[in-house]
């Protein structure tokens, strides 16, 4: 049996002890931070809650009134249409989102095959930077002769 030695024994403890404060220190904190989010949330609805409501009010008043003028004074058939057009409009971001991903892939694409290239010449650069040295060893070796 090997004995045991006190001094790692006192390292491990101290680390257990450590990590234990550290991990209530983090559970701590936690609950700190939902209870603050809480708050805040609850002050921008006290604070805001006014204005983005009637800010709504007043987008869909518009709308009505666009809808109105465009079919000859008559009022639009159901609110439902208002909220469907943010629907489309998102359909076209992520037509937008799809292009852009598309774009960065090529670019990686392309990136990659000019990396290759580039390890490619490197390749050749060092096999000719090696073809030198050995030439420039044998000529030093011929000129010892």
């Amino acid at each position: 049996m090997i004995p045991e030695n006190k001094a790692d024994n006192i390292y491990i403890k101290f680390e257990e002890e450590n990590r234990k404060a550290r991990k209530d220190k983090q559970k701590q904190r936690e609950e700190q931070y939902e209870s603050y989010k809480e708050e805040l949330e609850e002050k921008i609805k006290i604070i805001e809650g006014y204005d983005i409501k009637e800010e709504m009010k007043n987008q869909r008043r518009d709308w009505i009134n666009k809808e109105r003028a465009e079919n000859k004074g008559e009022p639009p058939v159901s609110i439902d249409l208002f909220y469907k057009r943010f629907d489309v409009e998102k359909k076209v971001e992520l037509n937008d989102q799809q292009k852009k991903l598309q774009e960065d892939q090529a670019k990686e694409k392309l990136k990659k095959e000019q990396d290759k290239k580039k390890g490619e010449e490197k390749g050749n650069v060092i096999q000719c930077n090696f073809y030198k040295y050995i030439t420039f060893l044998t000529s030093i070796k011929t000129y010892k002769k």
